[in-house]
């Protein structure tokens, strides 16, 4: 690793240094700037993981470009996977592994974007005990998260009462954007209060905040119910969900709490209470609207999501999980 990050020093913008298969210990957090890439050879993220032993922040990116690696057991609290700053991006990467237990503010405690790009990514496993503020992904400052799946992580004992510092287990964005991505089975678990609008899969907040095309759902807790406490949780009347399925989200014995809070709701799918409140909005279900194989989901044929919602610019030119055109 002491290699690795000579490598990046002496890069110059445009650079691209490639790591080899393997598995390496980080044993100080590898920083990536100056208009550098740094790639798994393979492109296959699977075939070079970088471990922190849950010790440390296994990298930091700003202005520069980490890609098609595992980011395996950062430690610490927030941005113990990787941090992003303005410029940076992580592409085809999974963040795996992270745990913190007992830090107060853990917010992005895998994944914390401060104005760069997360696209193509895997967020999974990750784990927080006793932490009061988390989220597995932040995403703030005219960030992105996009085409990427945040999928089962967990909390243990959580409190969601503390302040003005409300947790949050999946994705939180503030003046930001999450588009085409997947949030599911992720969990706060025994919740034991929750004084202030949040979401077990979702938190939105911030003016100008986005969530396009995205699934959320199966995201559950138990303990105390509350109805702050739901699928997405949404702090500010200028957020917007957009061309959205929101279901099977909520307290675990009954979910079937999908949107709490204000925000500019359009062409999205959900339960019925709340499809009756949103512009062009209707009720769904998972089975007859995905085929569903593991943690997949695909449209299927006759699915009324076929031809339904609004286009967008970035539907029209991107593509989807499996590289095919989003439009037809």
């Amino acid at each position: 690793i002491s290699l690795l990050q000579s490598a990046i020093d002496a890069a110059k913008p445009g650079d691209v240094v490639l790591i080899a298969k393997g598995n390496y210990t980080v044993t100080k957090t590898i920083t990536v700037g100056n208009g550098v890439t740094v790639a798994g050879a393979t492109g296959n993220r699977d075939d070079v993981i970088l471990d922190g032993n849950n010790a440390l922040r296994v990298a930091s990116v700003t202005g520069a470009t980490l890609k098609d690696v595992t980011l395996s057991r950062g430690g610490g609290g927030s941005g113990s996977g990787v941090q992003l700053g303005r410029g940076g991006l992580l592409e085809n990467c999974r963040v795996t592994g992270v745990t913190t237990v007992n830090n107060f503010y853990a917010a992005g405690m895998a994944v914390n974007n401060a104005g760069g790009r997360v696209r193509g990514c895997l967020i999974d496993g990750n784990s927080s005990a006793g932490s009061t503020y988390t989220s597995v992904a932040y995403c703030q400052s005219s960030g992105m998260i996009d085409r990427s799946v945040v999928r089962d992580n967990t909390c243990v004992s959580t409190s969601l009462s503390n302040g003005n510092f409300p947790g949050v287990v999946g994705c939180q964005v503030t003046s930001g954007v999450i588009r085409n991505c997947v949030i599911t089975g992720n969990s706060p678990g025994n919740v034991t209060g929750a004084s202030f609008v949040t979401g077990c899969g979702v938190r939105l907040s911030g003016s100008g905040t986005q969530m396009i095309n995205c699934l959320v759902y199966g995201n559950t807790y138990y303990g105390t119910q509350s109805a702050n406490l739901q699928g997405v949780g949404i702090t500010d009347s200028n957020a917007t969900v957009l061309n959205s399925v929101v279901l099977g989200n909520g307290y675990r014995d009954n979910p079937v709490q999908n949107f709490t809070g204000a925000a500019r709701h359009r062409n999205n799918v959900t339960d019925k209470a709340t499809a009756d409140l949103c512009t062009d909005s209707f009720e769904g279900t998972i089975a007859n609207l995905f085929l569903q194989t593991g943690n997949d989901y695909d449209i299927k044929a006759g699915s009324a999501l076929v031809d339904a919602g609004v286009a967008q610019p970035v539907a029209e030119q991107g593509l989807d999980f499996h590289g095919r055109p989003r439009l037809g």
